[in-house]
């Protein structure tokens, strides 16, 4: 699916909602305003290709997490945003890469993005509340790079309020295990 100018109003869920299978390209001008969510409603599941995110309406993991598998890739471009909502049904978003790659490539004026739901800093007021909510340290899960030797890449990226267990109890962030990551000029 390719959107190039569109605005998406008053929608129960999110702007658009999306398999993280599918591939969806996003240029020229789009927007989203008074939907539950006003961004890109990612579902959880299993990613076994390369994908690319883009700049452009933030994409949103509200429930369990996004795995890359083998053959999974996901490229963020600068500009790109992720949001994660803390614990929902019992999960918390998160995104995890069990024999798939991390490639994010942002710039110091448009860094790559992984953050809380609730942060308006980036990417706007993604969960339609005002000032009602405001991003905590634990807001999600984390970002988890567990391929073996898997080479992931970040530069320009910024990693925000995450670090909780399912139980809402402070955990990493951050975990690298058995990979190796580049990571340049990013504030994780």
């Amino acid at each position: 699916l390719w959107i190039t100018t569109a605005t998406f109003a008053g929608n129960g869920s999110g702007a658009i909602r999306m398999d993280p299978r599918s591939i969806f390209g996003q240029f020229g001008t789009l927007s989203a305003t008074g939907s539950l969510i006003n961004g890109i409603d990612v579902l959880s599941g299993s990613v076994g290709q390369p994908r690319s995110w883009l700049k452009g309406l933030p994409y949103v993991i509200r429930s369990g997490e996004v795995v890359f598998t083998g053959g999974g890739s996901l490229t963020m471009r600068p500009g790109a945003v992720v949001k994660l909502k803390g614990v929902n049904n019992g999960t918390l978003g998160a995104v995890r890469f069990s024999g798939g790659i991390l490639n994010a490539a942002g710039t110091s004026a448009e860094p790559a993005v992984f953050t809380s739901l609730r942060d308006d800093a980036f990417g706007g007021d993604t969960n339609n509340d005002g000032s009602a909510t405001l991003p905590a340290k634990s807001d999600w899960h984390g970002i988890r790079l567990l391929t073996a030797s898997a080479v992931h890449s970040l530069d320009h990226v910024v990693v925000r309020y995450s670090g909780a267990l399912n139980g809402g109890a402070a955990d990493r962030s951050f975990y690298l295990s058995n990979s190796t990551a580049t990571i340049n000029n990013s504030e994780l």
